[in-house]
């Protein structure tokens, strides 16, 4: 899978864990500005937990998503 499928399935996923996705220049900004960004667009249920964990759940979304798109292209080209 290419990178820029890899990014898009990050900036989806990223909806479900933030209030707005991640942007479009997200590999462009600093770790910090990137932290910020999650720290202002964290959604309501996850505004406690830190920047790190929050990341990681959108890692691992973005991840399954991806080997269920992996995978049913495997089925469909069978």
């Amino acid at each position: 899978m290419n990178n820029e499928l890899k990014f898009r399935l990050l900036q989806l996923c990223s909806g479900h864990y933030l209030s707005a996705n991640i942007p479009n220049n997200w590999y462009d900004l600093t770790e910090a500005q990137q932290n910020k960004f999650l720290e202002e667009n964290n959604w309501e249920p996850f505004e406690d937990y830190d920047v790190e964990y929050v990341w990681s759940c959108i890692e691992s979304a973005a991840k399954v998503t991806q080997e269920f798109i992996e995978d049913l292209n495997k089925e469909v080209a069978q």
